[in-house]
């Protein structure tokens, strides 16, 4: 029940009003289009005539990686099927924001990555995926998030943001609003984000969360509220003093031991 033409860069994604054509009405349920792109050269657009027809499918997974996509045309996403539970678009060249979801509602949509693109700002909060539980928004180069972005997808259970720049827009939230809403957070991934400051309340709500990496960033001390994060299991960081780095190998807390 999976179709997949990956690593034809000849084909080029112009061959999607084709394809997506003739799968409709069919049984497929996961569409692979990996690198059908060529390698080099002006990024491309995801135009509504690639993807009209997917309305038309019981598609549950399509993945779409290495394909030069640099824009969605408006209204593309419209035409994704309503089964659809997986979206992997990473290392594209994708500059729009998370908006291009928000006149749609994915109500099945689970599992997104959109790593490795080029969104270098999260303003806009994210709607119309309110079931999402699995979000991957890494090596975006991205240096600015609202403190409503994440605000609707309080379904999400792992939120993976690693190698960005969001050290001084999360050293800003005194007041812990970015993460606020993420009460089912199990995992997050904050490595690599230049991060030398934790506000204390930044990490307030995540009562669930079991699994925080904070490697490699510039922190010096942990002075965010660890006794919040009641159900934390493993916690990496690697602190940097004046003599040397530490790492954290095992804090104790409360007789709860989290295990670098």
């Amino acid at each position: 029940k999976h179709m997949d033409l990956s690593n034809n860069p000849e084909l080029t994604l112009r061959i999607m009003p084709i394809l997506t054509r003739g799968i409709q009405n069919s049984t497929i349920e996961k569409l692979i289009l990996q690198r059908i792109h060529y390698t080099f050269g002006l990024g491309v657009e995801l135009r509504i005539e690639d993807v009209r027809f997917l309305q038309h499918t019981n598609l549950k997974e399509i993945f779409l990686s290495d394909n030069r996509i640099e824009q969605i045309e408006n209204g593309a996403p419209y035409f994704f099927p309503q089964s659809l539970e997986l979206i992997s678009v990473p290392d594209n060249l994708i500059t729009f924001g998370l908006y291009t979801f928000e006149n749609i509602s994915l109500q099945n949509l689970k599992f997104l990555f959109m790593g490795g693109n080029n969104l270098l700002q999260w303003i806009d909060p994210i709607i119309g995926i309110y079931h999402l539980r699995y979000l991957d928004l890494s090596n975006n180069f991205c240096s600015d998030v609202s403190r409503d972005f994440f605000s609707h997808i309080i379904n999400l259970s792992e939120l993976h943001i690693s190698n960005n720049l969001l050290g001084y827009s999360i050293a800003s939230d005194i007041d812990g609003r970015i993460f606020a809403n993420l009460r089912n957070l199990r995992r997050m991934d904050l490595k690599a984000n230049r991060i030398a400051h934790l506000p204390f309340m930044v990490f307030k709500n995540l009562k669930n969360l079991q699994h925080l990496d904070l490697r490699d960033n510039l922190l010096t001390t942990v002075e965010f509220d660890i006794l919040k994060l009641k159900a934390l299991k493993y916690l990496d960081c690697l602190l940097y003093t004046s003599d040397a780095a530490d790492d954290m190998q095992c804090v104790d807390l409360g007789g709860r031991r989290i295990i670098k």
